[in-house]
């Protein structure tokens, strides 16, 4: 704030003019009084009172939000004039300040409006559990979102319903009236799963259901209201089943939202001898290992064991003859039997080559049923060998034992090993220690040869003898000796001289 040339104040206010006179002292004009009046003329000073700040707090910005609920009568999927108008259907709208109200559409227009909503986005929920049973949104879609303008009607949507017609639930229960009481026993009686149940509503749809296995128990769903009919599907009960509780088909009201109870059901059910066949095979070597069974060459297996177990998980094992290797087993149930040949009873490295194991066969019953050559090759086992070894040293001090600190180890000194099965195999002595070692020797009798000829000259042997036999023990190494050497000095070469 500053004044300016006529001593007032620059700035925003109120001016306020205050007059202050000079006192003359003399009532003469001094160079004519419209000078001397100007000049003590009052000066106005100018006052500045600053305008009080007032905050006004804008009004808040609402609208307001609409939509209708309807039935879809023609099922078209879009509002027609003629459709039906849902009336109190309660609609909760939740505006952007997360406020919420509950408002119902009319009778007249199944119309909702909801007013004050806060503007931005807001969720509009129809409430379902107001609307007519079984409604099925087909207009429209729930909840939704609708941007709020200020101080205008917002639209949200048509939705539109249609309505499945009422449906109930019909249940009963099938068992085996195991004492023949002709009634249903919870202790004693036993349930029959798996049983397939018709039921057909009264606008004519059929539905098959199963009764579960725990309760004998079936249960069919959206059976339209009216009269059902609930036939039991006789080519599913256990054979021979006579019904001695209830009767079938039956016919049940079907009331809408509950479960409707049809019947007991229990038979008597007459257990028939059971159906049996034989089943039987053969195990062989395949001698010629041609993959196949030649009843001239291939020997036959004996006293090898067949598990066989039938359709009703009955076991029994029994043994190949040692003439045919053939196997047998009798009283088979009449189904799907699996054979398994238990393999430690086989010789040793058996390898089927024809036929696998276990198979499955089918078994007939009255009749002997086929299940398949078995034919095994027998690898030969890898051949049992060990390793043997031996040392070759001169006897320095002629003491006949070896002296690990004076003696002299011979290296380059060649042995024959000649192992129990003939087969032959020359090894040198290393020059370090005058040590030999020869491996995959097979068990048995092993010869032990030093080759002369491989030794320094004038070679005699005074610690071990040679050749030596040796007992070979299979994955060790085995010792054969300790072979000393002396060596006679040769005489000196001399001649005369005349």
């Amino acid at each position: 704030m500053s004044k300016n040339k006529f001593n007032t104040i620059n700035g925003v206010g109120i001016a306020i003019s205050i007059a202050i006179f000079v006192p003359s002292t003399a009532n003469a004009c001094f160079g004519g009084c419209n000078w001397f009046n100007w000049w003590h003329k009052p000066k106005p000073h100018v006052v500045v009172v600053p305008k009080p700040h007032v905050v006004v707090a804008p009004k808040p910005k609402y609208g307001k939000v609409c939509g209708k609920v309807f039935e879809d009568s023609n099922d078209n999927g879009a509002f027609d004039v003629s459709d039906k108008r849902l009336g109190n259907v309660s609609v909760k709208v939740t505006d952007a300040n997360g406020n919420e109200q509950i408002v119902k559409t009319d009778t007249a227009h199944g119309k909702y409006c909801a007013n004050n909503v806060a503007v931005g986005t807001a969720t509009v929920d129809i409430i379902e559990s107001t609307l007519p049973a079984n409604a099925e949104q087909v207009v429209g879609t729930d909840p939704t979102t609708v941007e709020i303008k200020a101080n205008t009607e917002n639209w949200e949507e048509y939705n539109g319903y249609v309505f499945a017609d009422p449906v109930g639930e019909v249940c009963g229960k099938v068992f085996e009236d195991t004492n023949d009481n002709g009634a249903f026993d919870k202790d004693t009686d036993k349930r029959l799963g798996n049983v397939s149940v018709k039921v057909t509503d009264a606008n004519g749809n059929e539905q098959i259901v199963k009764t579960d296995t725990a309760h004998g128990k079936y249960c069919a769903n959206n059976v339209a209201v009216g009269t059902a009919t609930v036939d039991i599907i006789e080519s599913t009960l256990p054979a021979n089943a006579e019904q001695v509780v209830g009767t079938d088909p039956t016919t049940v009201e079907i009331k809408a939202n509950t479960e409707n109870w049809e019947e007991y059901n229990g038979y008597f059910i007459d257990e028939p001898e059971p159906l049996v066949g034989k089943v039987c095979g053969k195990v062989f070597e395949d001698t010629n290992e041609n993959g196949a069974f030649d009843k001239d060459t291939d020997k036959r297996l004996g006293n090898v064991s067949v598990k066989v177990t039938d359709a009703n998980g009955n076991e029994q094992i029994v043994k190949t003859d040692t003439k045919y290797g053939r196997y047998c087993a009798n009283n088979v149930a009449v189904g799907t039997a699996t054979v398994d040949i238990i393999e430690s009873t086989l010789p040793a490295n058996a390898e089927q080559v024809v036929g696998t194991d276990p198979t499955t066969v089918e078994i007939k019953a009255n009749t002997t049923n086929w299940e398949e050559y078995n034919g095994y090759v027998f690898a030969k086992p890898e051949p049992l060998v060990g390793k043997v070894c031996g040392k070759v040293f001169e006897d320095s001090n002629d003491n006949g034992a070896f002296d690990k600190d004076t003696d002299k180890r011979l290296g380059n000194v060649s042995v024959k090993v000649t192992d129990a099965n003939g087969n032959e195999q020359i090894v040198k002595t290393d020059t370090k220690y005058g040590r030999y070692c020869a491996d995959n020797v097979a068990v048995g009798t092993a010869t032990i040869d030093i080759i002369e000829s491989t030794l320094p000259a004038n070679a005699e042997q005074v610690v071990g003898t040679d050749p030596t036999t040796v007992e070979i023990k299979a994955n060790i190494e085995n010792w054969e000796e300790y072979n000393g050497y002396v060596f006679a000095k040769p005489k000196p070469l001399v001649g005369k001289v005349d």
